[in-house]
């Protein structure tokens, strides 16, 4: 089976993952440090007009710190006013073997069953999850909607991944016919480390060596595991869309419902000087000079240091010494000159990752953004006259397959033909078109009044 294929008999456990607008639906998270942030699925956090976490009677406003759909995991954070009563400990060793028990914490069908929380025992089926991912394991702890975002446990009582989806049976059952039992899955704790530390959250890591009884482990996840709560987007937001148009100042406010920041391509951005200020009585203070050489501006930038040479960038955070963010205001063809402290043995720095607010032409391109906000995007790259040839082009393609989405294919089948203009070697520009033109026919078959003939 392709990857597609399997991805599509995945289903997952947030309630009501149709996202009905207007809508509140729910899942589970749980506290990863003392600062009150919380790990849960980037599914159960996407699209939210307002984030309540929910523990017993008491209720708090969250804040969403980071969400990364590609290992669908996210950070939230409760008021940095409340301390967390209790803490997740994170597994540092042995390695997991299959077999062991996997204990899953959460808050399933909610309004259905306990407020309290629920506690289901299972064992761990597999290291690899679906189509064979590194990413998640697969698991027979029973799970439900609502379980997603909720902490999976080991005999210890220490985390050893996310909950995060389960087989759908129906959509198996008509693929295979075969209903499929206990297939459920989480995402491994490698993972869930690696999305941590890039967002600079210490956590408490112990070794697991203990054999609790299940009800123990309950009553600890009890004081750490937060039911979620998702208000989606109102009607009125996402139904009356800001003009197409470009603003005035290239500063105007981003719409709330966009995404804070979106990623921006590294290789985009060039080193151009390096010097310590102050070497004598500061030679921990660095002063790093950078250019960007791409079409989008960046606002937030995540800087790694060594204290060794020889070794190429990574993006992983866990290869480097130590790390800084900086928050910039670097637009394309500038520079700018950051300021930190890292370590006085110091000797090679990776920019290991760029965030810019939505625009330009990686928001332009980025499947995770609404379409009305990828078409401004996009419209302000077309308009701005900065980009040509193929980026200019990908950026036509780009608009259309959004308006091929809203069903405004007249618009798709314009934006994918002046694509075709600009570059007759776009291959999928024409594919994309030609697909246009069959789903419009196919719209306007759909709309013609169907006669009922009846036998004489």
């Amino acid at each position: 089976m392709t990857r597609l294929f399997l991805q599509l008999l995945l289903m997952g456990l947030c309630w009501n993952p149709a996202r009905a607008i207007g809508e509140t639906f729910t899942g589970s998270g749980f506290v990863v440090s003392p600062n009150g942030e919380l790990v849960t699925n980037a599914h159960v956090v996407s699209g939210c007009r307002t984030v309540t976490v929910k523990q017993g009677d008491r209720s708090y406003i969250a804040t969403v710190l980071a969400s990364d759909k590609n290992i669908d995991l996210a950070l939230v954070r409760i008021p940095p006013q409340v301390k967390p009563t209790e803490i997740a400990v994170l597994r540092q060793s042995p390695p997991l073997r299959a077999g062991e028990q996997a204990i899953s914490y959460g808050f399933p069908l909610t309004g259905a069953l306990s407020t309290e929380g629920n506690l289901t025992v299972g064992y761990v089926s597999a290291l690899r999850g679906l189509g064979d991912d590194p990413r998640s394991i697969q698991i027979t702890t029973p799970v439900q909607p609502g379980n997603s975002g909720g902490p999976l446990l080991d005999s210890s009582g220490n985390v050893i991944g996310v909950v995060s989806a389960k087989l759908d049976a129906l959509r198996v059952m008509r693929a295979t016919g075969d209903v499929p039992q206990n297939i459920n899955f989480a995402i491994d704790l490698a993972t869930l480390k690696r999305f941590l530390a890039a967002n600079s959250v210490r956590v408490t890591p112990a070794p697991s060596t203990g054999d609790l009884r299940p009800a123990d482990i309950g009553e600890r996840a009890k004081l750490f595991t937060y039911l979620i709560e998702c208000e989606a987007e109102s009607i009125a937001h996402l139904t009356t869309p800001p003009p197409l148009s470009a603003p005035s100042s290239e500063d105007a406010p981003v719409p709330s419902a966009l995404p804070r920041l979106i990623s921006i391509d590294i290789s985009k951005l060039k080193w151009s000087d390096l010097r310590q200020p102050y070497p004598s009585i500061r030679p921990e203070i660095f002063e790093l000079n950078i250019s960007n050489a791409g079409l989008d501006r960046v606002t937030e930038l995540t800087i790694a240091f060594r204290r060794t040479r020889g070794q190429p960038c990574s993006r992983d955070l866990e290869k480097y010494d130590g790390f800084k963010r900086f928050s910039v205001n670097l637009r394309p063809g500038d520079s700018v000159t950051v300021t930190g402290e890292f370590s006085a043995r110091a000797v090679s720095f990776c920019i290991v990752r760029a965030l810019g607010p939505p625009e330009g032409l990686a928001a332009c391109s980025n499947c995770s953004m609404p379409s009305y906000a990828a078409i401004i995007a996009c419209t302000r790259i077309i308009q701005s006259g900065e980009v040509h040839g193929t980026d200019l082009a990908a950026s036509y393609v780009n608009r259309g397959s959004r308006y091929a989405g809203k069903e405004d294919y007249d618009r798709a089948i314009a934006d994918y033909t002046e694509a075709i203009r600009l570059d007759p070697k776009l291959d999928y520009a024409f594919f994309r078109r030609a697909r246009a033109y069959a789903q419009k026919k196919k719209s306007m078959t759909a709309q013609l009044p169907i006669i009922h003939r009846q036998s004489g």
